[in-house]
């Protein structure tokens, strides 16, 4: 078994070494200090002002926001591995997969004033105790999907096996649809709401929430004062990286489960909240999803609620990312069934090799466990 695993790790690392993603930091020849998953491709921000506002020329292209630290040290955002989406290997995508018009995104041409002003209007009406409490989960897209994974495995009496399935065959597909989406989103290079709120709306006065850790729900500030509910994180707008990655994650659970109607219930304790510790939320929240869809929504409209994003971004990155979800699924299955082609559309497996195998071959009807629904 130690040989065995020993084996398995060498490959693992064999292919990591040369997967895009520069995951050892040795593109371009560097040999020393090295940066992992540093860019090799020669990104760089559109050209824009000094104190991190979009300039009149670029208004639409992304700009790193300022950050600080909360103990005097700022700085500003470079953006994530913008190499992936170009130069990273795809595990289930072949290359006219990546070239399918479904998969590709245009840049939004929105009224950028409007929809600034739309998007301080949202977290405003939106922020009540249970949306940031769903805004922080779906932060976290581990927590997000262990929320449905935990119960359904206790339900059904999931062993390892099962566990280990539907945890290879989501993170999988995550693989390649973050390559999918980055793509896109280094192709766009589209702005950030906090951008264009504090660029264009910067002098205005506005009614707007009152910020994290506030004892107000809103209050009057200037547009260059505004932020979102959580963190930005440091890559460009459009499409969302969120809902394309819920998308695999929610198509693996629907196919493991069997069915959209599988009721999830999330508590979230007086107090819990990581962006306002202690205050969020004020009493205890119980929060229930009736579909494994409306996990998968939540997901992404919470990047509408908190400020992140800009409205089309959600749609699209969901689109972009259509059936990667059951091509992860019907490849893992592949895997665990030791090569049963029953488990493959047209050529999905065609250069699959068994990895993962089963204690005992799953027979007719049984996938490996992960279709019983009963509770």
């Amino acid at each position: 078994a130690a040989a065995a695993g020993a084996e398995i790790a060498d490959e693992v690392m064999t292919y990591v070494r040369d997967d895009g993603w520069n995951a050892n930091g040795r593109e371009n020849g560097r040999a020393h200090n090295l940066r992992p998953y540093a860019d090799f491709t020669g990104y760089v921000p559109a050209p824009h002002k000094e104190d991190g506002l979009p300039s009149e020329t670029n208004p639409r292209r992304w700009v790193p926001l300022p950050e600080t630290n909360g103990l005097g040290y700022f700085s500003f955002q470079t953006h994530v591995t913008p190499h992936i989406g170009f130069k990273a290997r795809t595990y289930l995508l072949s290359e006219d997969d990546l070239r399918d018009p479904t998969r590709e995104t245009t840049t939004p041409e929105y009224d950028l004033r409007a929809e600034a002003r739309d998007v301080v209007e949202r977290t405003r009406t939106s922020l009540n105790d249970t949306e940031k409490m769903l805004v922080e989960l779906a932060d976290n897209k581990f927590a997000l999907s262990q929320a449905f994974v935990e119960p359904f495995a206790y339900r059904n009496g999931w062993t390892l096996v099962e566990g280990v399935f539907f945890e290879l065959a989501s993170n999988t597909g995550i693989v390649d649809a973050l390559v999918v989406s980055w793509r896109e989103k280094v192709k766009n290079d589209h702005v950030r709401p906090t951008s264009v709120v504090h660029g264009l709306l910067g002098d205005e006065t506005l009614l707007a929430w009152a910020g994290p850790g506030s004892d107000e729900t809103e209050t009057s500030m200037k547009g260059r004062d505004w932020q979102p509910y959580i963190r930005v994180m440091p890559h460009s707008e459009h499409p969302s990286g969120s809902s394309c990655i819920c998308s695999v994650i929610f198509d693996v659970a629907r196919l493991v489960a069997g069915t959209d109607e599988y009721v999830t219930v999330v508590d979230f304790k007086r107090g819990s909240s990581t962006a306002e510790p202690g205050k969020t939320p004020r009493e205890d929240v119980r929060w229930t999803a009736n579909t494994i869809s409306a996990m998968e929504d939540v997901c992404g409209e919470s990047r509408l609620w908190g400020g992140m994003h800009f409205p089309g971004a959600v749609p699209a990155g969901k689109e972009i990312c259509s059936g990667i979800g059951e091509k992860a699924y019907r490849r893992v299955a592949y895997l665990f069934s030791g090569g049963d082609e029953r488990f493959c559309a047209a050529g999905d497996c065609a250069d699959a090799r068994p990895a993962f195998r089963n204690p005992h071959r799953p027979g007719d009807g049984d996938r490996v466990n992960t279709q019983r629904t009963e509770s």
